[in-house]
């Protein structure tokens, strides 16, 4: 992984799909909808880890998302979102680094140490989120968006960046684009529906 080069698409649907696998026992023993992976899902993923990249966002510093971020990739995407200058996003659940670089480098890594990452970072946000409110964890279980009327789907996408964070991205279709079609009837056109 470097900054310019991110993982494949092969290598992005085969983490996706490994998280999926995790997490749809889950879903099913909660009653919310199983994670369908899809093009959107995954090119909405990878550009909110290049938006980290491009903004050298660090969680490990900030102990934060970088919201503005993926609010601007949302909105590119034709999805609802909380507006530029918001600290404040829905679609993202995130782990930090274990690299102790700062900046955007290249990693050197394999499959199975991401997936191993995926699996550490998951136990940690099911079973030890109660700093985050456990966002995470309802994230990760489908109930933060699962649960709402006429939600029938959620679209899954697993990216790391040149830091070395996680980003695990969820999207609503029918949910997330609601205040969008309302106020400019513009998601035809986004990035995400295409």
């Amino acid at each position: 992984i470097t900054p310019t080069q991110s993982l494949s698409e092969a290598q992005e649907i085969e983490l996706t799909q490994y998280a999926a696998k995790l997490l749809d026992p889950l879903h099913e023993l909660a009653g919310t909808p199983k994670y369908v992976i899809n093009k959107a899902s995954l090119a909405f993923a990878k550009s909110v880890a290049e938006r980290y990249d491009q903004d050298k966002w660090n969680i490990n510093e900030t102990a934060d998302h970088d919201c503005k971020g993926v609010n601007a990739v949302a909105a590119d995407y034709g999805l609802d979102n909380f507006g530029p200058d918001y600290d404040m996003q829905s679609y993202e659940s995130a782990s930090g680094s274990y690299e102790d670089n700062e900046e955007p480098h290249t990693i050197n890594t394999n499959m199975d140490t991401l997936k191993q990452r995926i699996y550490e970072n998951f136990t940690y946000m099911l079973f030890d989120d109660a700093g985050s409110d456990w966002g995470h964890a309802l994230d990760l279980t489908g109930l933060f968006k699962g649960n709402k009327k006429g939600v029938t789907e959620l679209d899954l996408g697993v990216m790391f960046d040149s830091i070395g964070q996680m980003h695990i991205l969820t999207v609503a279709p029918n949910y997330d684009t609601w205040s969008t079609i309302w106020q400019t009837g513009a998601i035809k056109n986004g990035k995400f529906q295409q």
